[in-house]
């Protein structure tokens, strides 16, 4: 498909901000490919680049803000009234075959017919039936990042042990109340309807999300492909021994601690694993915490809810949450990043840390075993039990100087190149080459 040239790229979020980024180095990269490239986003704001525009104006930001406070405070929503979910599965209640805005809508934005349409984060903002006439009108192919398991779910974005996502998603686990059980066999439905005359090539990220879509009702029989989501790799990376310094100076961390890293917006979400990360370092000895110089820091809301189970012995130091520009800080000041992650697409606070030359611990899910290795990157956890984790992050703990000098080496090298943005790009656009 060499002669394509025109790409529509669709992505929710704010495309200089957090998880936004992602859709704007694809742009990026297609633009200076020579493409004809444009990038439409819900999020609104006033962005200083002619190709990327928000599909709201202003007024329309403003109604759809008072609109959607109106209708949470009436529960106008009689479908969903009153359902209640356990928190675990992070159910969504909006349904990916609602249309939030009109196709014709779209495509007067985007100002050209596209000869294929890349969709990076959809919630909220682009529904199969949008794709359906998208592709209908427009006859272009559609290249869909999966970020988590919603796309091919009932309404769930982490489906645990529930296999219903394979079949017809009836009987949802996730849904506490037995009237609305089925509700998500109606959705699941829904997207088979759009589905079944719909040309979508999945792109995921990791080998766990990949293993997952292949079992779905929805996209068993598809081609996927597997591309990874970039990291700058200009910004993550290490600093030098008295920057590090002057950080942990500036949070009164010591000099000369073993400073261990835990974040997650939430501390107390089940999918993170902080509790078993906290159970698994109350097993140091006050005689290691004290030999080690041993230091935990934490970030994330909630502490208080799980800080029982670190057991007393380590000191700490907490913060709610740190700016992404900041990240970096927090990274190179450590010497060990610990991830417990239970269901995961990454996490890419794993990449994150390694490309800062930062070892990682962590269990065996999400992306982690394709970037942690064995006394090469740091320490990979066969199971999920607390004191198997501990003797993951002892054994990193105890690496010698010099040893420790290859690791955090091998850990910038490994990482680098598998998730450049240069990569990434190259692999879209020989996808592309293949419709």
């Amino acid at each position: 498909m060499e002669q394509v040239r025109k790409v529509l790229i669709l992505s929710t979020s704010h495309p200089y901000k957090t998880a936004g980024i992602v859709a704007h180095d694809i742009y990026t990269g297609f633009k200076k490919k020579g493409y004809i490239t444009k990038l439409i986003v819900e999020n609104f704001d006033a962005y200083p680049e002619k190709d990327v525009e928000s599909i709201q104006n202003k007024w329309g930001y403003l109604y759809k803000k008072i609109r959607n406070k109106i209708a949470r405070r009436l529960k106008l929503n009689k479908q969903n009234k009153g359902l209640r979910t356990l928190p675990e599965y992070h159910f969504d209640q909006e349904e990916l075959s609602q249309q939030q805005y009109a196709t014709k809508k779209i495509l007067k934005k985007t100002g050209f017919i596209p000869d294929v349409i890349i969709v990076i984060f959809a919630q909220n903002f682009i529904s199969y039936k949008n794709l359906a006439e998208l592709q209908e009108i427009t006859n272009a192919p559609i290249i869909w990042q999966f970020a988590d398991m919603h796309p091919f779910t009932g309404g769930c974005h982490y489906a645990w042990d529930c296999k219903g996502y394979q079949k017809s998603c009836q009987d949802c686990p996730a849904i506490m109340d037995s009237r609305y059980k089925n509700i998500t066999h109606t959705v699941l439905e829904n997207h088979k309807k759009y589905r079944e005359n719909l040309t979508i090539i999945p792109v995921i990220g990791s080998d766990w999300l990949l293993a997952r879509a292949r079992k779905s009702a929805l996209f068993k029989d598809s081609r996927i492909e597997k591309i990874y989501l970039s990291l700058d790799t200009d910004t993550f990376k290490p600093v030098s021994e008295q920057k590090k310094q002057e950080i942990r100076k500036a949070h009164n961390l010591p000099e000369d601690a073993y400073v261990i890293l835990i974040m997650a917006k939430f501390l107390t979400h089940k999918r993170k694993g902080i509790e078993i990360i906290l159970k698994a370092l109350s097993h140091f000895s006050e005689e290691e915490v004290v030999k080690k110089k041993l230091h935990l820091f934490i970030i994330g809301n909630e502490l208080e809810k799980v800080i029982g189970n670190l057991g007393g012995k380590l000191p700490y130091t907490a913060i709610n949450s740190v700016e992404r520009s900041r990240l970096v800080d927090m990274y190179t000041m450590s010497d060990l990043f610990v991830s417990a992650s239970l269901q995961e697409v990454g996490p890419y606070t794993i990449t994150e840390s390694l490309l800062c030359s930062v070892p990682v611990v962590s269990l065996d899910h999400g992306y982690a075993n394709e970037f942690v290795f064995d006394m090469q990157t740091g320490m990979l956890v066969k199971d999920d039990e607390p004191k198997s984790l501990f003797l993951g992050i002892e054994k990193m703990v105890n690496v010698a100087p010099d040893k420790l000098k290859i690791i955090r080496e091998n850990c910038r090298e490994m990482t680098k190149r598998k998730i450049t943005k240069e990569e990434q790009i190259e692999k879209y656009i020989q996808l592309i080459n293949t419709l």
